[in-house]
C-alpha cells in the first residue's frame, strides 16, 4: 500500500474512474449471493459526483480517452434475493476512505 501511496503522490498512478466494489464469494446477513453483474452497465449508483481529496488535491472529475470530462460516481452490488441489502465500495484496494459515510 506504501508503494501505491508514493505512486498517487508523484501522479504516476490515477485514482480509478469508476468507484465499484469487487463482487465477493460471500453473502449478505440474509443469506443471499452479490449479484455478480456490472454495476456501471446496470446502473447501480450509490453516489453522483464523488469528490476524492488529497493533501495536494481536490479531485471532483476525470477525463476519458476522447478528452471529455465525467464525474466520478461510487458504484454498489444488490444481492439475488428480495432483501434490499447493497455491497458498498469500500475504497481500501485504492487508498481511498469514506468520510461522510455514505
Amino acid at each position: 500500500m506504501n508503494a501505491k501511496y508514493k505512486r498517487y503522490q508523484r501522479q504516476q498512478e490515477q485514482f480509478p474512474q469508476h468507484l465499484v466494489p469487487q463482487w465477493k464469494d460471500n453473502k449478505c446477513e440474509h443469506g443471499y449471493q452479490w449479484c455478480q453483474g456490472d454495476p456501471i452497465q446496470e446502473g447501480w449508483i450509490a453516489v453522483r459526483g464523488c469528490v476524492i481529496y488529497t493533501d495536494t488535491a481536490t479531485v471532483k472529475s476525470f477525463i476519458d480517452a476522447t478528452g471529455k470530462e465525467h464525474q466520478r460516481n461510487v458504484y454498489y452490488r444488490p444481492t439475488t434475493g428480495n432483501c434490499t441489502c447493497k455491497l458498498a465500495y469500500d475504497g481500501l484496494d485504492d487508498l481511498l476512505h469514506n468520510l461522510d459515510g455514505k
